[in-house]
């Protein structure tokens, strides 16, 4: 299920994201011809702009006159205009873009040269306007059609989509640091199969400044407006003329935006607006409901399934058969193309082919549930904004995935068919972080809450046990994990392999621990009706210890999974929440069991770090065998952190990571302690001889 992305903002944001992919044609101003150019397989248009459009001027200076401090100095990059004025009168949709940018340094040259715009042909047709570049105030003009290239790149084909999108690309020659590139475009029609449920969204913010910035949309007369506007967005002027409800947002002069990296889902960390006709979400469920119809005839293959599950003793073995085999025996590949991008496959054709995205998969598991006399419903989510849809104007387009609502007796179950290598009870299965469903059934006239259930949590814990041999030391590592984490394990072993885990694992700990031997391959229990995976590494380390005092030996015990969840993100002087992992819930322990006459020189101890989002405890004591033990413990208990509390949820984690990696000192008994101090002396002795012949060698020469 395709719908528009959410804003990219990491490193360097396309321009066409920032501003939007253009649609439009309709009248045009003056009376020059259309003109259409073929490119391959595919056509485009070049006239003027649609007589909608108001246009604007670009300025002719980037500093206002007498400005005692320059506009954004130390940009890489300059936005001089981002204009998009859309017409969605008449039924239809047509979007006009005007933008005019600025490479500074001569290293963005290469960028600033291709002008790239995509477009939908299944529904959607390319009017190129003008290209123009301004070089010491002089306008020239760039546009040449047929050196316009249209291909399909099919971006989204790793992702498993095919999308159909075509991309024009026009290369320009002789473009310098300091040119203004302007482009202006339009690009006419809609999907129909989202019937007009399409709201308009534009970005107030970039990583680099932008001197003016307006989002214009004509609706039709009578129309009523619904926007989601985010605090830097100036306030919409409205004005109802005879012929059109018109909207408009504009501002001059905006600040860079600073990337913070990571943002909780529901947060949208750039200012933009969405606006669009006002409705509700009933229409919008209804709208849904056309989508899925009662399904065609069933094929042989999918009835002789049917007839398999039903013999299963009771409905969650008859849900859990089958969602398995939706998730497992049909793979995700989806076909966004035209009315695809929203409407579903027939199921008998989609478990025939055994391939579908999500909506395709999750009408299969509705209807084959069906069949099995279980209640389930599609629900439209996003996996974009999560919580946060509740946010925009209700629309069909503000939602980029599909799960199923599934009733099992007197339980509310969320499934993912989208999933893979989830096992165990449906009941205790987890759901992505979606916060907020519209369920696709009768009477659905609001959003719900996608609960997760209780004990569907990301759950690890690990002992590592170390028995001390001499000089070396016996490792090993056992480690359960469930949940999401032990999916995460599956999908590593179908992908990566039994062996390539191995070494993974051996690299990881010869990081930390100099040479070992592995004394047992890694071995791998699958625990499936627990939705738990068994880990088991054995390891000899020849040489572990670090450098220590007469007497004595010294051990640095890390502990590898607490430290990914407690990491300090990269930026940290930050305006937005921070996400967290949740739920999670670590265990991990260590012991280190000694020969006879070897002591512990340290003391137990025991403390709790906590705050709203994380509880850690950290305890180390000396267990009634004589063996020392340390345990860790974390749990998130929320899934970010909100701005005001970041310092000291700072503090915390720097507090956790302090504690994570513990030096054991040991002390030898006494005969051992005194071989210690002969090897030694003996190995100082060798190297002294040693010194002294290189040195004899040296001066014969």
């Amino acid at each position: 299920m395709r719908t528009r992305q959410r804003q990219g903002w990491a490193a360097v944001i396309v321009w066409l994201a920032l501003v939007g992919i253009g649609v439009g044609v309709g009248g045009a101003h003056g009376a020059e011809p259309v003109r259409e150019v073929r490119s391959g397989d595919y056509v485009f248009s070049v006239a003027p702009p649609p007589a909608f459009v108001e246009p604007l001027d670009i300025a002719s200076a980037w500093d206002e006159p007498g400005e005692t401090a320059p506009f954004a100095a130390d940009a890489r990059w300059r936005l001089w205009l981002a204009d998009t004025q859309v017409d969605r009168r008449h039924g239809g949709r047509v979007r006009y873009v005007d933008y005019a940018y600025e490479a500074v340094s001569q290293e963005l040259v290469g960028e600033a040269a291709k002008v790239q715009i995509d477009f939908s042909p299944e529904f959607e047709q390319l009017t190129l306007h003008a290209v123009e570049l301004r070089r010491e105030g002089r306008w020239s003009n760039r546009l040449v059609p047929e050196r316009v290239t249209l291909a399909r790149r099919e971006a989204e084909f790793e992702r498993d989509m095919a999308t159909g999108t075509v991309t024009a690309l026009l290369v320009l020659d002789d473009v310098r640091a300091g040119d203004v590139v302007r482009m202006r475009y339009s690009v006419t029609g809609a999907n129909p199969i989202l019937a007009g449920q399409i709201d308009e969204y534009a970005g107030f913010g970039w990583t680099q400044p932008q001197l003016h910035r307006r989002l214009r949309v004509l609706f039709a007369p009578g129309t009523q407006i619904a926007e989601q506007r985010h605090a830097g967005v100036p306030v919409r002027r409205e004005v109802t003329r005879p012929d059109a409800v018109e909207v408009v947002y504009e501002q001059k002069r905006i600040a860079a935006f600073r990337d913070e990296g990571i943002y909780p889902r529901w947060y949208e960390p750039i200012p933009g607006v969405t606006v669009g006709q006002r409705r509700s979400w009933s229409e919008v469920a209804t709208w849904a409901g056309t989508l899925y119809p009662p399904p065609a005839a069933l094929s042989a293959g999918l009835r002789e399934r049917l007839s398999a599950w039903r013999a299963l003793p009771d409905d969650e073995a008859r849900l859990a058969a089958a969602l398995r085999a939706v998730q497992e025996e049909v793979r995700y590949f989806g076909v966004e193309i035209g009315e695809s991008t929203h409407r579903p496959a027939e199921p008998a054709v989609v478990w025939e082919r055994r391939y579908g995205d999500c909506k395709d998969k999750v009408r299969l598991l509705v209807t084959v549930l069906g069949e099995l006399g279980i209640a389930a419903q599609p629900a439209l989510v996003s996996a974009q904004r999560g919580r946060g849809v509740a946010d925009l104007p209700p629309s069909g387009a503000s939602f980029d995935h599909v799960i199923a609502r599934v009733q099992l007796g007197d339980s509310v179950l969320w499934l993912d068919p989208t999933a893979t290598q989830q096992r165990g009870s449906p009941r205790e299965l987890a759901v992505g972080d979606f916060g907020l469903a519209l369920p696709v059934m009768a009477g659905s006239d609001r959003l719900v809450p996608v609960t997760r259930p209780a004990a569907a949590v990301d759950a690890v814990r690990a002992l590592t046990t170390f028995v001390v041999e001499g000089d070396a030391v016996l490792m090993s590592v056992d480690t359960e994990y469930r949940g999401a984490a032990a999916e995460r394990q599956r999908l590593s072993l179908v992908t990566r392999g039994r062996e390539a885990l191995d070494r993974q694992y051996a690299d990881h700990y010869r990081r930390v621990f100099g040479e070992l031997d592995v004394v047992e391959p890694l071995a791998l229990d699958d625990v499936a009706v627990e939705n738990m995976v068994r880990a088991r590494e054995r390891y000899r380390l020849t040489a572990p210890w670090a450098e220590a005092g007469p007497g004595q030996r010294l051990l640095d015990v890390p502990i590898d999974h607490i430290g990914g969840e407690t990491m300090l993100p990269a930026v940290l002087e930050r305006t937005a929440p921070l996400p967290l992992n949740h739920p999670v819930r670590i265990e991990q322990t260590t012991r280190i069991e000694l020969p006879a006459g070897w002591r512990w020189i340290g003391r137990a101890d025991d403390e709790t770090f906590e705050d709203q989002a994380l509880h850690f405890t950290t305890a180390t004591r000396q267990a009634s065998d004589g063996a020392i033990v340390v345990e860790r413990s974390l749990r998130s208990t929320a899934d970010a952190v909100p701005v005001e509390m970041l310092r000291d949820h700072f503090r915390l984690r720097r507090s956790i990571n302090d504690s994570l990696s513990q030096r054991i000192v040991l002390a030898l008994p006494a005969e051992e302690a005194t071989r210690q101090r002969d090897r030694r002396l003996n190995g100082l002795m060798r190297d002294l001889m040693d010194e002294k012949a290189r040195k004899g060698r040296h001066g014969a020469q």
